[in-house]
């Protein structure tokens, strides 16, 4: 077992402490025998550090150059500056920002531990908790060519769900502003009428689906899906318009809507949860950004 801790422990506070002693003692004024001793290290180490390179996983740079200055600016206090570290360490974890470094260490990509840390026993709040990291990481990496004309969502249901009251998702939808892919307000529960109602459908067929994320069709979408190794599956539309579940198959990654009359073409990215469609999402958008297409899925 490696929980997240192992981590913090290993890689982030080694490159913390670097980062704060560079600041005390080259920005600060400090002097290396009271940069020590504030730090709980040795002089000598602080005299390494100081005269070293600043040694940090790129995945963590950011993290750690926030955190060093906030460590740094409350130093003189020992309880001010745990509980600045602890503090933030809580907010690392829950972010997710700490998940592609632990999958890397690990090979466990299910893992969603730090995302439920404070949620309780209460399911609604697990599912807002990991719909909100989920937009969160899909603006941040600005999936915008994976947007169709009416514009994505993405969407979760409670495990048990039974109507549209739990599913939640984004109101308004994901949209774009000046290039950038935006979220006009927090995920809800039972805020879109679609993408609600698709998710319950294929969440009664399949209770391992309780995710789904609308994208586009278009030039390189499939070749890239195939690329990853995602199985797709093409909606047969009914007599009504509607989409006959029954025909489709018992596992699959995206489901291809080749559009009616007045309806866009599309595809639905499905997976257990919200996470698991926006890391398929960023995946998917990483493939067309690098132009590294493969042969397209046979539909």
């Amino acid at each position: 077992m490696k929980p997240p801790c192992i981590l913090i422990v290993d890689r982030f506070l080694p490159a913390l402490r670097q980062s704060v002693a560079r600041i005390l003692v080259l920005e600060r004024g400090y002097s290396q025998s009271r940069a020590a001793e504030l730090l709980g290290i040795t002089q000598a180490m602080v005299s390494k550090y100081v005269s070293g390179k600043l040694r940090v996983d790129p995945e963590l740079s950011r993290e750690v150059e926030e955190l060093s200055r906030a460590v740094a600016a409350v130093i003189e206090s020992p309880e001010e500056a745990t509980r600045t570290l602890c503090s933030y360490c809580v907010s690392l974890r829950e972010s997710a920002r700490l998940c592609p470094l632990h999958r890397e260490v690990t090979g466990d990509r299910t893992c969603h531990a730090c995302l439920n840390i404070r949620a309780g026993d209460n399911p609604r709040n697990v599912v807002l908790r990991v719909m909100d990291t989920a937009v969160r990481l899909l603006l941040r990496h600005n999936v915008i060519r994976l947007v169709p004309q009416v514009r994505s969502n993405i969407a979760m249901c409670t495990a048990d769900a039974a109507g549209p009251e739990d599913v939640a998702s984004v109101p308004g939808r994901l949209i774009l502003v000046r290039g950038r892919l935006a979220s006009p307000t927090a995920p809800e529960f039972n805020a879109s009428h679609h993408t609600t109602a698709m998710l319950l459908s294929l969440h009664r067929r399949n209770p391992s689906i309780r995710s789904l994320m609308n994208i586009r069709l278009g030039d390189g979408i499939l070749e890239a899906a195939s690329g990853l190794g995602y199985a797709c599956a093409l909606l047969v539309r009914d007599d009504d318009g509607g989409f006959d579940l029954d025909e489709l198959p018992d596992s699959f990654d995206c489901l291809v809507d080749r559009g009616a009359f007045g309806i866009e073409p599309g595809v639905y990215l499905v997976g257990a949860d919200a996470l698991d469609v926006a890391h398929k999402a960023i995946a998917l958008h990483g493939v067309l950004e690098r132009g590294d297409t493969a042969d397209a899925c046979a539909l």
